[in-house]
């Protein structure tokens, strides 16, 4: 992570002379729990690159995007997506945010871009902070809501949103089952939230006091209808207005509650597509009485009943305001009278419906009612050009905000700013990556891109940079060689060099940095001490892989939060310097079938360094994971290991209808209902062929799952997912 200043061409002796009104906060993701994206504060062009804050990876979202062709005739935008971009809230001189490749909550100062203060969690940050009297609230994958102190990043308390600590990997990240996926809500006296996004798994809402993060009420009954398969997933930003909730249901539309009690009041089901494209998604924004919500088709719905209103804009993102409304699309940007065009927008609908069922219905006039009806839809497509008020031509653009009367869009290496009443572009900046988060704040403006880069603006010249300390990492000590020989020989002697290792009982987290050194493992690390738990997590931030390497848990060795078979590797370092052997018990669980593999023990540079191993009590450990492979040697020092097989009693699917005979029968004993998630990601619908092609089934042997996709094969772990 850092932060470069950026050298202005402003003179440094030239002051900010603009007089800018009291900041308006930007305390949340869109402004405000109406995400109308609108803020009083205004932008002095032109504006000059302040600094330039760069994660320690670039975003990874919760889900792969559609295909980017055409399917049954469709392009599909990404419906949900809300986590694109490190967001940030910024208020009282601050910059916050989270992210999903290092799991910490960030403060930055937001003048010179240089960090304050940050906080760990144990999953991915996907969305934006909410800042309200000087608390930050987030929502982490890890189930947790977190209330932070802003000036030092202190927790004042923490919810656990999620009914139990049990994590699966989630596209290769460790994740609770039930994430918090629609961030954080903060009103007043009240704090909104929700946990999971399976239906069958159950989804939960919450509203909880302010204060301390009690719980005020829970709405735990959503997953109960239809046998836990409706369509309610609580995915994206939360909204409110004086007596509602609105939960954004990822592809589908977004459900209402009242705000008070929790209780469901109404989730509408449309036409999955329009004319114009796909209706549903995760973005939304409230207006007046107005609700509009979707990806590639904004529709407009009554916040009252859900009912479908007036208007549809064919485009990404709208702004709106009392007298026009402001559209991202494809092409670029435009203005449109509000209040002419959501009339002429319904009634050239309606003559559309009207159409379909002349057709349907084939009167003796059906050619004289179409023309007569073509007529009027001209006419009423020439009145909707006419409330066009300007139109900007300008390719590539993600997201869009207006701060006074500017209007200020990013896209793929981008910022600009457009007059709001004529349309003309007034000032351009330079961005890494695509532009997908925009904020201003006291003259300011932040843009967040997908490249995990968060970018300043504003008049004047840069501030001179400030030199930081560098953070320690590990002290090159005499344990160091031995961490290394460990990992070394852990690697060779398993030959698991890929895929997810567990070092149970992580102590300092040393061995962990050393086998992430020595291999392509993503390590996991557990401890129940935790003390050393933030010690590790601290150092191992500072050797610069937390969280894209390396990511280290609290946790109680004999309940380890963990899903079943998620690790290749298992080791410890507790056993490594002599202490306790962890729960056979809880590793075999773990372990992965078909080929996943223990290892504890002691390089021979550990000699007069550490305890020795009690080798009989390790022999009797590995047995127990697997008496047949189980076995100790002494080889470059001394070494347990076992492998695990394959499930008793798993079958195979070798062939399309399962084996040469198309018995449509694996004579598989293993599962039985009831079934539940555990793990998902890639490959996802961008690689999937679609399904009414007639795609071959995918075929599992051994542990090892063979998938067609549109112009490969993938092969993936069954059990984890690493491909």
């Amino acid at each position: 992570m850092r932060t470069r200043l950026t050298t202005s061409l402003v003179g440094v002796c030239l002051t900010w002379l603009a007089v800018v009104s009291p900041a308006d906060p930007w305390s949340t993701y869109a402004h405000d729990n109406g995400r109308s994206g609108v803020t009083a504060d205004a932008v002095t062009l032109p504006l000059n690159e302040q600094w330039v804050y760069t994660a320690r990876g670039p975003v990874v979202t919760a889900w792969p995007d559609p295909q980017d062709v055409a399917v049954e005739g469709q392009l599909e935008t990404p419906r949900a997506r809300f986590d694109d971009a490190y967001h940030v809230a910024v208020a009282d001189g601050a910059v916050y945010f989270g992210t999903s490749c290092d799991n910490k909550v960030y403060c930055l100062d937001a003048a010179t871009g240089r960090e304050r203060w940050s906080f760990f969690t144990e999953g991915p940050i996907r969305l934006s902070p909410a800042v309200q009297d000087g608390r930050v609230h987030v929502a982490s994958d890890d189930g947790l809501i977190y209330c932070l102190d802003g000036a030092d990043g202190k927790l004042i308390w923490a919810f656990a949103a999620a009914p139990t600590r049990q994590r699966v990997l989630a596209r290769h990240k460790m994740t609770s089952l039930h994430p918090p996926r629609t961030g954080v809500l903060v009103d007043g006296d009240m704090v909104f939230c929700t946990a999971g996004v399976f239906p069958a798994e159950r989804v939960y809402l919450y509203g909880l006091r302010a204060a301390d993060g009690s719980q005020a009420w829970i709405n735990d009954t959503l997953s109960d209808g239809s046998a836990g398969q409706n369509g309610f997933s609580p995915q994206g930003y939360l909204l409110a207005s004086g007596t509602t909730l609105f939960v954004p249901s990822g592809r589908s539309f977004p459900a209402a509650f009242d705000r008070a009690t929790g209780k469901f009041l109404y989730q509408r089901s449309y036409s999955r597509f329009s004319a114009i494209g796909a209706l549903g998604g995760t973005y939304a924004l409230l207006v007046d009485d107005r609700l509009y919500s979707g990806a590639g088709a904004i529709a407009d719905y009554e916040q009252k009943s859900g009912n479908l209103g007036f208007a549809i804009y064919p485009g990404k993102r709208l702004i709106v305001t009392p007298e026009t409304s402001y559209m991202l699309d494809r092409d670029g940007l435009s203005a449109l009278d509000r209040r002419t065009y959501p009339e002429l927008n319904k009634k050239l609908r309606d003559l559309a419906d009207r159409r379909s069922s002349l057709q349907t219905a084939k009167p003796a006039d059906l050619a004289e009612q179409l023309k007569k009806l073509d007529e009027e839809a001209k006419a009423t497509s020439d009145a909707i050009a006419g409330c066009n008020q300007w139109k900007t031509p300008e390719p590539d653009l993600e997201s869009m905000i207006l701060a006074g009367d500017t209007l200020l869009a990013g896209g793929e290496g981008k910022v600009i700013a457009v007059d709001a009443k004529t349309g003309q572009a007034t000032w351009r900046g330079v961005v890494t990556g695509c532009a997908y988060g925009l904020a201003v704040s006291d003259g300011r403006l932040f843009a967040s891109t997908d490249a995990g880069t968060i970018h300043c603006f504003a008049p004047g010249a840069a501030p001179p940079p400030t030199a930081s300390a560098p953070a320690s990492g590990y002290s090159a000590d005499d344990m160091a060689p031995v961490y290394n020989a460990a990992a070394e020989a852990i690697v060779e002697t398993t030959g698991v060099d890929k895929g997810f290792a567990l070092v149970m009982g992580c102590g300092t987290g040393r061995l962990a940095l050393a086998l992430a050194r020595n291999s392509d493992l993503m390590v996991y690390g557990v401890d129940p001490d935790p003390a050393k738990v933030a010690a590790a997590r601290k150092t191992l931030d500072a050797e610069g892989v937390y969280g894209t390497r390396v990511c280290i848990d609290e946790g109680d060795l004999a309940d380890l939060p963990y899903a079943d078979y998620f690790a290749n590797l298992v080791v410890s370092e507790d056993a490594l310097l002599g202490g306790p052997l962890p729960s056979a018990k809880e590793a075999l669980r773990v372990l992965k079938p078909a080929g996943g593999v223990v290892c504890l023990g002691q390089p021979a540079a550990a000699r007069g360094h550490v305890k020795a191993l009690d080798r009989a009590a390790l022999d009797a450990w590995v047995r127990e994971i697997d008496p047949e492979s189980g076995r100790v040697v002494a080889a470059d020092g001394v070494w347990g290991t076992a492998v695990r097989g394959v499930l008793p009693g798993a079958g195979r699917w070798t062939h399309q209808y399962g084996d040469p005979g198309n018995t449509v029968s694996s004579e598989d004993t293993v599962v039985k209902a009831p079934l539940g998630v555990l793990w998902y990601g890639e490959p996802g619908a961008e690689d999937a062929v679609n399904r009414h092609v007639g795609t071959a089934a995918p075929l599992s042997i051994d542990g090892r799952v063979y998938f067609q996709g549109v112009k490969e094969i993938f092969c993936f772990d069954a059990y984890n997912g690493y491909q």
